[in-house]
């Protein structure tokens, strides 16, 4: 078997796994937002027009509500001093995003520039991709 059909062969078979992948992640996406809808919308409103705080269902089990948040910072600078004066300094730790610290590695790296490995883990690796028509 000659190079061209191996690529061949291994090129369908990613894109069928990448379609697989895809249909998965779209099934997942949807019961996700089900699964959201039920959990803080349908059973918290119906428990609560109901008065009941816990339920128990046998072959289920207990069905309770229980406080949540979402929280965000919309002031990064005072929101941060805030939480020092407020005895919270704890929480706040420098923190820089996986995906932005790669996209400038990568750059870097075409630039021709390195980094010290006592202070960064960089793994280049070749990975192969197909573009859609």
């Amino acid at each position: 078997m000659d190079s061209n059909s191996i690529i061949h062969g291994l090129a369908v078979e990613m894109r069928q796994l990448q379609d697989v992948k895809d249909a998965q992640t779209e099934a997942l996406s949807a019961t996700n937002k089900r699964l959201d809808e039920i959990r803080l919308k349908l059973i918290p409103d119906a428990m609560s027009d109901a008065d009941i705080r816990t339920v128990t269902f046998d072959g289920l089990g207990r069905v309770q509500l229980a406080m949540d948040l979402y929280a965000t910072i919309v002031d990064k600078e005072a929101g941060y001093a805030w939480l020092e004066e407020n005895g919270y300094d704890g929480l706040i730790q420098p923190y820089v995003q996986p995906s932005t610290l790669k996209s400038a590695f990568k750059k870097a790296m075409k630039d021709g520039q390195e980094f010290p490995p006592e202070l960064f883990t960089v793994t280049p690796f070749m990975r192969a991709s197909i573009v859609k028509a």
